[in-house]
């Protein structure tokens, strides 16, 4: 099938022209044949003056009218041949010429309009370039205007020099009590799911950080088991190796997302896992700009009592309660890097291990 469609309609034509060729000459040859036969039979029964044989008679009868018919097959077949030379081949030539024509315009015209694009689309990315540029050197401007230089140096390093901005952020928390040879502790699984957008211009790999943070609890780390479950990006799972370092307090691992163009998104879905004390705290700061409405949610046992959240920012987040207990916060603002939340948590003595009162 592959070769017959690699043939172009030059070769088909020959084809056809040698098959009509073949069948007309097939067909004079049989009426001659037939014709030549016919005669005989007539020869023959005039020579013996058989002329009471009816079958003979009839049988040269049916050849002649058999050549008859070749002879006008052999006929139609020789026209189609002249046509197909006269008329189909210049014809089909013509129509190649004008489809050959035309495809090379509209290539052109689409290459035209394809740098025309292009040119326009670049000199927009200059000017938003430059426009960002200006607005970096006068927000620079105005924090050496008015802070040390030391100070100004920070928060544009901390809060405006970022590549990548994180959108719709939401947190989950599940903690549950657990006892491990006679200890309490609490083990979370906390999962984040948000969109990462490249705001450099260039095509650049997000990096997903987690800092985990290691326990002052002797009793906890003897048992701490503290991981990154899951790291997916565009819903597929991370099949690389993340770079690590072991620290005094906490463990740091560093993703990779695949390369994103300027202006393109990737979807992000991680689950880690900590260990904390039955009456602790946690921390989480962002370490991207994030706007967008960031959505925290907790799956509390009955056992955690006191449980709030607190904002390492100048603006409280909503909070929704069921039951009178808090279950879901709203934070409405964009949140700058190192700025999040505290949640603390005390425990009550009559425990039940993994029993939860919401679902």
């Amino acid at each position: 099938m592959m070769a017959l469609q690699k043939i172009d309609w030059r070769s088909r034509t020959t084809m056809r022209l040698l098959l009509v060729t073949i069948l007309a000459l097939v067909f004079y040859i049989l009426h001659n044949v037939l014709g030549g036969m016919a005669i005989n039979i007539n020869d023959t029964v005039k020579e013996h003056r058989q002329a009471s044989n009816i079958a003979s008679v009839q049988l040269a009868q049916g050849l002649n009218w058999i050549a008859e018919i070749m002879e006008k097959l052999c006929d139609a077949f020789w026209v189609a041949l002249l046509v197909i030379i006269a008329i189909e081949r210049p014809a089909r030539e013509e129509l190649e010429k004008n489809i050959s024509e035309k495809l090379e315009c509209n290539t052109t015209n689409l290459t035209e309009k394809l740098k025309a694009n292009t040119a326009d689309l670049t000199k927009k990315l200059e000017n938003h370039a430059a426009e960002l540029s200006t607005y970096i050197e006068k927000a620079n401007a105005t924090l050496l205007f008015k802070y040390p230089s030391k100070v100004a140096e920070s928060i544009m390093n901390n809060l405006l020099n970022h590549d990548f901005i994180r959108e719709d952020l939401v947190l989950h928390f599940e903690p549950e009590i657990c006892e491990v040879k006679g200890h309490r502790i609490i083990k979370f699984r906390t999962t984040h799911t948000y969109v990462i957008r490249n705001i450099s211009g260039k095509n650049l790999q997000a990096p997903i950080l987690f800092y985990l943070n290691r326990p002052h609890c002797v009793e906890i780390r003897k048992f701490d088991d503290a991981k990154v479950e899951t790291v997916n990006i565009d819903g597929k799972p991370f099949t690389g190796r993340p770079i690590t370092q072991e620290l005094d307090s906490h463990m740091a691992y560093e993703y990779r997302t695949h390369g994103i163009e300027p202006g393109e998104t990737a979807k992000i879905y991680t689950a880690i896992i900590s260990y904390y004390r039955l009456d602790d705290y946690l921390a989480w700061t962002s370490k991207y700009p994030t706007i967008g409405i960031t959505n925290i949610t907790a799956r509390i046992p009955e056992s955690i009592k006191d449980w709030k959240l607190l904002p390492i920012q100048n603006k409280d987040f909503t909070t929704f309660e069921i039951n009178n207990d808090p279950r879901k916060w709203q934070c409405e603002y964009p949140l700058l890097p190192n700025q999040g939340f505290i949640l603390e948590w005390h425990c009550s003595d009559n425990y039940v291990v993994g029993k939860s009162s919401h679902p």
